[in-house]
């Protein structure tokens, strides 16, 4: 074993399983936390029903289940984790699953989207090699080791559809290893290897010189727009896919692509990228990344199963689009993070394509044989990804009055202070509380994703209820300082809440693991049925917090369920930044009246600190 793996399984020691909470401290925390949005009779009556399976002889068998599979596992919650959240779920993966990150760069041609695609390859490349040599900085976080698994599980990762429930493949040990990359051009899939036999490293000429020959030099005869089929729901692609893979020519194809490090999409230019303004621009490359904008610009341009789609588009956008079951979020921003400062390096290398030497390397052409009744599905992948994508409603905003910094020198939290100022906004438009949705990291545990931060609890709910009931200039001194010991009190409980969840003591993984257990062995367990459960995992509004490194990426992904938003920030030292998705035809929820509201919140809870003179003077 050389060095640098030692060093990675060295690290990997240091971290512990995943505990499992007690039963009391999991229900008690749980019907805490659905008060707020719950009726109080029916609170009552759930309650009773939830102390109830805590105390029952099933409670304790699932538990002691778990307890079980703990023992045996890295992680008693992995498996089910996996399945509950990625591979179960039917729902297509563009908009709904997959999110979506993005920046623009100032190339406006084919030869500037060219070399933009060897710089992102060659991050790809040099990524991979650092898994291949387990040489990834090992990660601390306060000085507690985090999980490395992810990083290292997250390239060369796809989910392979499957009637009922999906397959996730990553790279393994016991496989020949991957050494090439797709490339998406005009709706067809090209298979580029990245080495050569001896798992040498090709340089950036001999990359910039395979795709400038594909793209110079298109096939005569391109294939069906296959890629659109992986859109679809989930049991109609695996139907398809299933299909599909009779044919010895359809099944190579199918295992070049879901078995690649990555695809790299070279996209169409954007509709109107030369004459629209900033703002609609924004939107349009969000929307590029997040499903193609439609079949007649890039959506076909795409295979929804790969974890990893680089997007480049003609007129300078570059993303990334994360099929995220191998990892989450965090992962895939420190991926993207890695391929930037790759291409930086690369900013001013003189690309040349004379002379250069490829030997028998040279891009494939993975092609498709498929039958009337496949044709008869592209056409209706198209159609369908067309109605859901122009369903979607985005904007973005940077916030400039003030940051991380003002809100820290009041002694609160930032994240704590957006996530108020979330519900303040979801208040005052709809009269009432959704259930919350934050994502938090578990990764100081071995295997470890997230956890559920419910981020609406009783303290905040307080808060949002009297300062709706008071405008700005209403409000006397003593009521500013109620209002202001109020949102101090919603902030503390947050932080108690994360603390929880970090240290892998929250309830929501809990309670899923609970109700998996309880079909594991046969068990009917009242409380996973009652209609109060089942609406407090309907998240209505879903947020989480990104961390960019200040580069001006917009990041962000669709509402989780029909009637909610898509809430995605980040906080800066002096700014604040969010994007705010929603689904049009909903005909309650509109992102841009959210935003817009949100700014108005965000001010007011300013408005209460400045003019209670707690920590900061004008």
């Amino acid at each position: 074993m050389d060095f640098h793996r030692l060093k990675y399984e060295c690290h990997q020691d240091k971290l512990p399983k995943l505990p499992i909470p007690k039963l009391t401290q999991t229900v008690t925390g749980y019907l805490r936390a659905i008060k707020p949005i719950t009726d109080k009779k029916k609170w009552e009556e759930f309650s009773i029903l939830a102390r109830n399976f805590a105390r029952s002889p099933d409670s304790v068998k699932l538990q002691n289940h778990l307890e079980l599979i703990k023992g045996l596992r890295d992680s008693w919650l992995e498996d089910y984790w996996l399945r509950a959240a990625y591979l179960e779920p039917r729902v297509p993966k563009p908009i709904y699953v997959s999110p979506a990150t993005l920046v623009r760069f100032p190339f406006r041609d084919l030869e500037g989207q060219i070399q933009a695609a060897a710089r992102a390859i060659m991050g790809v490349q040099n990524y991979y090699t650092s898994v291949l040599q387990y040489s990834l900085e090992n990660e601390h976080k306060q000085g507690v080791p985090q999980s490395m698994e992810q990083l290292y599980k997250l390239i060369g990762s796809s989910c392979v559809p499957g009637v009922g429930c999906d397959f996730l493949r990553t790279i393994d040990d016991s496989q020949p290893k991957p050494r090439h990359i797709i490339v998406a051009y005009k709706n067809q899939f090209y298979s580029i290897n990245l080495f050569n036999e001896k798992f040498e490293p090709f340089s950036i000429d001999q990359i910039y010189y395979l795709l400038k020959k594909l793209t110079s030099h298109p096939i005569e005869r391109p294939g069906e727009e296959v890629g659109v089929l992986s859109s679809l729901d989930r049991d109609d692609w695996a139907g398809i896919y299933n299909k599909l893979k009779e044919n010895p020519t359809n099944y190579y194809s199918l295992d070049k692509i879901l078995g690649c490090l990555a695809v790299v999409c070279l996209d169409n230019p954007l509709p109107g990228w030369d004459t629209e303004g900033i703002e609609e621009l924004q939107r349009q490359s969000f929307f590029n990344c997040l499903f193609g904008i439609s079949a007649e610009v890039n959506s076909c341009n795409r295979w929804y199963d790969v974890g990893i789609q680089i997007v480049i588009t003609r007129d300078g956008c570059l993303g990334q689009v994360q099929e995220h079951s191998a990892a989450d979020g965090t992962a895939f921003s420190q991926f993207f993070a890695a391929l930037r400062d790759i291409g930086i390096s690369y900013m001013t290398h003189n690309f040349r394509e004379d002379g250069v030497d490829c030997g028998d390397n040279d891009s494939q052409h993975l092609e498709f044989i498929v039958d009337e009744n496949v044709k008869g599905e592209i056409v209706r992948a198209k159609t369908e990804i067309q109605r859901a994508g122009d369903n979607v409603a985005f904007t973005t905003f940077t916030f400039r009055d003030y940051g991380k910094e003002l809100i820290k020198s009041w002694n609160l939290g930032p994240d704590s202070w957006l996530q108020v100022a979330f519900q303040l906004a979801f208040y005052r438009i709809h009269g009432g509380f959704p259930a919350t949705y934050e994502s938090c990291s578990t990764r100081g545990f071995l295997h470890g994703r997230t956890e559920n931060l419910r981020t609406l609890s009783e303290e905040s709910a307080a808060f949002v209820r009297s300062a709706v009931d008071v405008t700005e200039e209403g409000a006397g001194s003593e009521e500013r300082h109620r209002l202001r010991e109020l949102l101090v009190r919603a902030s503390a409980r947050y932080r108690e809440c994360q603390i929880a969840a970090i240290s892998g003591l929250g309830f929501d993984r809990h309670l899923l693991g609970l109700n998996s257990a309880s079909r594991d062995l046969g068990i009917d367990i009242p409380m996973f049925r009652d209609p109060v459960f089942l609406d407090s995992m309907r998240f209505r509004l879903s947020t989480s917090k990104v961390d960019t490194g200040g580069l001006g990426w917009i990041v962000g992904f669709g509402p989780v369920c029909p009637d909610g938003y898509g809430v995605c920030y980040e906080i800066y030292p002096e700014f604040l930044v969010v994007s705010v998705t929603s689904y049009k035809d909903c005909g309650i929820t509109d992102a841009y009246r959210y935003a817009a509201t949100l700014l108005q919140s965000l001010r007011h809870m300013k408005h209460i600190f400045l003019t209670t003179n707690l920590a900061h003077k004008l």
